[in-house]
């Protein structure tokens, strides 16, 4: 019932801001609990809504397991903005690693979201798949995490992330410290 409410309270407001001309960006709850963000830009007269990750039926305790997979943000996006430097070396990163923490510094860009489309789009123009996934943005944090397409459904289905690997244990039966 609460999807439906969701769904049609998202429709109204994007009728709104149609005709007002402007841009909404909405903050739900879903029945989880998780955060639903919606962003609505309508300047072009056509509505369209990038629901993240917080709208996905994720644990947020996995999504955790997730982010801190991710050791460090191995890119950081300087106040000048992104470049198509950068939109190569996420393609490359992406394609070694599977997911990537970009640093980024707003300044340029004015939100994570708008970083997050050009540096999505500077890495399609390298070369990287049409379908590169955003796994989760932190604001408090400025970065951004970015995935191969289909590492979303393989969090949901638990392929990822991978587990540890065992302790090593040396020739005479011991763990080595």
């Amino acid at each position: 019932m609460m999807n439906n409410v969701s769904s049609f309270s998202m429709l109204i407001l994007a009728f709104v801001c149609t005709i007002s001309m402007v841009s909404a960006f909405v903050v739900l709850k879903s029945p989880s609990g998780s955060r639903v963000v919606s962003n609505i830009p309508v300047a072009t007269g056509i509505f369209r809504m990038t629901l993240t990750v917080e709208d996905s039926n994720i644990p947020d305790k996995l999504m955790e397991e997730v982010w801190r997979y991710a050791k460090k943000p191995l890119i950081s996006v300087g106040g000048k903005g992104a470049t198509n430097k950068h939109g190569n070396s996420l393609r490359q990163l992406l394609d070694d690693h599977t997911i990537v923490k970009v640093k980024v510094n707003t300044k340029a860009f004015g939100t994570l979201e708008k970083a997050h489309e050009s540096l999505r789009d500077f890495a399609i123009e390298s070369g990287a798949s049409k379908d590169i996934e955003m796994i989760q943005m932190r604001e408090k944090e400025k970065t951004i995490m970015f995935g191969l397409a289909g590492t979303l459904e393989n969090v949901e289905n638990g392929s990822f992330p991978p587990p540890p690997p065992p302790p090593y244990v040396g020739g005479d039966g011991e763990a080595a410290i």
